[in-house]
């Protein structure tokens, strides 16, 4: 158990560094929302608070229900770019194309970190 505590805290801190920097990205290079919009605190803030709203699920709850990585993937993760997206949606009040843009981008390349970086 110690073991799966550990790795879930690296991967925890892994996602929230990535997602929120991809956050970062998109809402300043790509929206062009200045920091009069979003202050630094705040894109940091709905960054950590999606990613750590949804992991445990992905990590602890699902794997009840769902047995390989695979069907995490097909399965878990829609739900967690949708979760995400309604996150961004509230707490920044984005548009929401551009709340799921977010959250499928941050996921996607979460996901690609994650199987390169922990294996």
């Amino acid at each position: 158990m110690k073991t799966v505590v550990i790795n879930f805290l690296y991967a925890l801190g892994l996602t929230v560094c990535t997602e929120t920097v991809v956050l970062f990205l998109l809402v300043r290079l790509l929206f062009k929302y200045s920091r009069e919009k979003f202050t630094n605190i705040t894109l940091i803030f709905a960054g950590v608070l999606a990613s750590t709203t949804t992991l445990p699920y992905l990590w602890f709850a699902l794997p009840e229900f769902i047995h390989t990585r695979m069907g995490l993937l097909i399965y878990g993760e829609p739900g967690v770019v949708i979760i995400e997206a309604l996150i961004y949606r509230q707490f920044l009040r984005i548009k929401w194309q551009e709340a799921l843009l977010v959250s499928t981008a941050c996921n996607i390349i979460s996901v690609v970190m994650g199987y390169y970086l922990i294996r």
